[in-house]
This record gives structure tokens, sequence and C-alpha cells, in this order.
């Protein structure tokens, strides 16, 4: 007979949009991506309660027309 475990995993996904196709097509400002950056550092920390350490805390992905900036949560990640 088998054994086996099973759990459930709920994450939650935090975005930050920064437009890229609004400047006739050259891209965002990097002043707009430092932005969404800081907000996502800000955010970071009242999640997770402490300051983002590690080099892949947050990741970037560019999706047509916009530049994404993620961090995902679950309880255990505290």
């Amino acid at each position: 007979m088998a054994s086996y475990e099973h759990r459930e995993v709920q994450r939650t996904r935090y975005e930050w949009r920064v437009p890229g196709a609004t400047y006739g097509g050259w891209g965002s400002a990097v002043a707009e991506v430092h932005k969404a950056i800081a907000a996502a550092e800000t955010r970071y920390r009242e999640v997770m309660g402490k300051d983002p350490t590690h080099d892949d805390w947050l990741r970037v992905w560019a999706e047509d027309d916009d530049i994404v900036l993620w961090f995902e949560y679950q309880e255990s990640d505290r």
C-alpha cells in the first residue's frame, strides 16, 4: 500500500505594471520603473515584516506593452 501526503498551498501575487507603449513606442522612463520598485519594496515590508534581502525577491517580466514587477507570498514565507 502506498502512502502519501496532502497539502494545499495558496499564494498571493503582488504586481506593479509600468506602461511602455504610452511613450510613443519608446518604452518606459526609468524614473517610472524606479517608482514601481519603491512601491513594491514598501509593500514587501508590509507583507513580510522585513526588508527584502535576497536578490530575487522581485521578478521582472515584459508583457505586451507593460513592464510587470511582482513578488509572491504564502503563509510559510514569513
